[in-house]
């Protein structure tokens, strides 16, 4: 019972953050976001999700296996 408000909190965080990436809702450098085409828009987000996503998954997934 004592645990399950931190639980509940990352439930409610990741719940939000898929509803915002679903809504395309996120924050973005618009300068140089806004005025391109939808092909490069859909480059920035691929290559954002690869370059800042995947390294964190990554060690989240070692240190998790370390412990």
């Amino acid at each position: 019972m004592q645990e399950s408000y931190v639980w509940l909190y990352g439930f409610v965080f990741m719940l939000g953050a898929g509803y915002t990436l679903l809504d395309n809702g996120h924050v973005r450098v618009d300068i140089f976001y806004c005025p391109n085409s939808d092909e490069y828009k859909a480059w920035v987000d691929l290559f954002g999700s690869l370059l800042l996503l995947l390294p964190v998954v990554c060690l989240t997934f070692l240190v998790a296996g370390n412990m």
